[in-house]
């Protein structure tokens, strides 16, 4: 009976505990060439010493670590490695509190979770500020953080050459100055501090262009817009129309919590998917900002397309694929060959999956985990079951054994009685009889004694 109890124990674990499947990203070891030295990290032991950092270092990054962190251990190196670098070292200081060690420095700061990663500008902490964890992205927060947001630019193309058309350039009137003040308040505040570069270039109006790949995205400035226009507009173009996707890209969506990402995949020497892609697919992201439209040439580079087993056997072919950051699944579309089927209609396959997106059946490689997540509803529902069910046969079982007990013990206390009421019987009519006997001997004693009488 015990043995059946635990098997319905474990039938009830095993339909609660859910499978977590994560996105991993591969590890991208490629960073930045810069001249590398010495590690420059350096441990803290108190808090005098900490605040004389912070007060004396124009830039400083602070860990609080414990030992048992596990978050910690895989992050530590990351933060070392990177003080490696002379262009790091010299902007920055890289301290390390280690709470286990040094409890005092962590208490006085209110820290109750591992890592706690503290940025600090000027004295001043940049709060809502957080790095990324691999080498490569946390290499570049800090250039972006420790650089001078405000570039001034004589040449659109040659500010996009060197730093890249995710940042915008803001052209002003020399006579109208609201647009350049709200641009350097925004440039150096806490929410763009480490997204944006601005370029600053004389024009007749003021207005933002995000140049991507010469398809623009246009603010225009008046005196009828204020800073959170401007604002609402930079934070709707973190992304380009299309960009061509790759691990970066998809590590800085996970950052900024994007749902989608829709990914053709196709063989880079095709000119016919090329110029689709470069007009009609960017036409289409034009009217869907919230999702994240890429493409990827998997003859130039497999590392997406190995990674989610994407194959291509002809040039002509395409793949449509979306990523469900959100549920951490994806969605295979089927292969179009356009020797086929005809660019329009694939246009119009690519418009019906946007407008149904969120109704779209996402998988993953793991099946017991896509049934887990399909079917949550039902399975709690039979878990709660299982689990009264449980509850019902341990308290029965119980019920049922303690009146086996009782009815035992009535049965022994029965035999028990009837065998002293045996005994008793036995004794009475022993009693009796001897008490017979014993008056019969009487009587005839006495009639003995009368005859001689």
């Amino acid at each position: 009976m015990e043995n059946k109890k635990y098997f319905i124990f474990l039938i009830l674990l095993a339909v609660n505990i859910g499978i977590i499947n994560s996105f991993k990203y591969p590890i991208n070891k490629d960073l930045l060439s810069s001249e590398k030295g010495e590690e420059t990290s350096i441990e803290i032991s108190t808090k005098s010493d900490l605040d004389k950092y912070i007060l004396n270092n124009k830039y400083v990054i602070l860990i609080f670590h414990a030992d048992w962190c596990g978050h910690c251990k895989r992050f530590l190196p990351v933060f070392n490695e990177a003080s490696k670098y002379k262009i790091i070292s010299n902007n920055w200081k890289l301290l390390k509190i280690p709470c286990t060690k040094y409890p005092s420095i962590c208490n006085a700061f209110s820290i109750d979770g591992y890592p706690t990663i503290k940025i600090y500008k000027d004295s001043q902490e940049l709060k809502g500020v957080s790095p990324p964890r691999d080498l490569e992205n946390f290499f570049e927060f800090l250039i972006k953080i420790s650089s001078d947001p405000i570039i001034k630019v004589n040449s659109k193309q040659e500010f996009f050459d060197n730093y890249g058309n995710f940042s915008p350039i803001v052209e002003y009137n020399k006579n109208d100055n609201g647009l350049i003040l709200c641009i350097k308040n925004l440039a150096n505040s806490n929410e763009f501090l480490s997204e944006y570069y601005f370029g600053l270039k004389p024009g007749e109006e003021n207005k933002i262009v995000f140049d991507f790949d010469e398809n623009n995205i246009i603010f225009k400035y008046n005196n009828k817009n204020n800073c959170d226009d401007v604002k609402n507009f930079l934070k709707n173009n973190k992304y380009a129309l299309i960009s061509e996707a790759n691990f970066n890209l998809m590590r800085k969506m996970n950052r900024d919590n994007k749902k989608y990402i829709f990914i053709i995949f196709y063989n880079s020497n095709n000119d016919l998917i090329d110029n689709f892609i470069k007009t009609e697919y960017k036409n289409i992201s034009k009217e869907n900002r919230e999702i994240v439209f890429a493409y990827s040439q998997i003859n130039k580079r497999k590392d997406l397309s190995n990674y989610f087993k994407i194959e291509l056997n002809k040039e002509t072919e395409l793949q449509i694929f979306i990523y469900n950051f959100h549920k951490e699944k994806f969605y295979k579309h089927e292969t179009y060959d356009i020797n086929i089927i005809n660019l329009d209609k694939i246009k119009e396959e690519i418009v019906n999956l946007v407008k149904n997106i969120n109704k779209i059946n996402y998988i993953s490689d793991n099946k017991l985990n896509d049934f887990i997540s399909d079917h949550k509803i039902l399975l709690i529902t039979i878990s709660i079951i299982l689990f009264a069910l449980i509850i019902y046969f341990v308290c029965f079982l119980n019920i049922d054994d303690n009146f086996d007990e009782d009815s035992n013990l009535n049965k022994d206390k029965k035999k028990e009685d009837k065998e002293k009421k045996k005994l008793i019987k036995k004794e009475i009519k022993e009693n009796t009889e001897i008490n017979e006997t014993k008056n019969l001997k009487e009587q005839k004693i006495d009639k003995d004694k009368e005859k001689k009488d």
